[in-house]
């Protein structure tokens, strides 16, 4: 008999108990809604997402507040120039 043959086979056990170890961890992890160890979580993602979505639309306010000044500070300054300016010469 050759000596290749139970080794073959053994291996071929191993492969396949391998194999369904896995699909049934992979069940188990999606019926009881445990993360896979296959993905990382989206959860902590999602929460860093919304924090910086949030600052964001604080800096837009804070952005659009410093606009308003620079625009005031603009005309305040254009006028106090135009009074002052010298008549054209004749």
């Amino acid at each position: 008999m050759d000596p290749f043959i139970p080794f073959a086979g053994m291996a071929t056990g191993v492969i396949f108990v391998v194999t369904v170890a896995r699909l049934i961890r992979h069940w188990v992890d999606r019926h009881y809604g445990r993360v896979s160890s296959a993905g990382p979580s989206v959860e902590p993602t999602v929460a860093r997402l919304e924090e910086r979505v949030a600052m964001l639309e604080e800096l837009a306010g804070r952005m659009q507040d410093l606009e308003e000044r620079v625009d005031f500070t603009e005309r305040v300054l254009t006028r106090e120039r135009d009074p002052g300016r010298l008549p054209p010469s004749d």
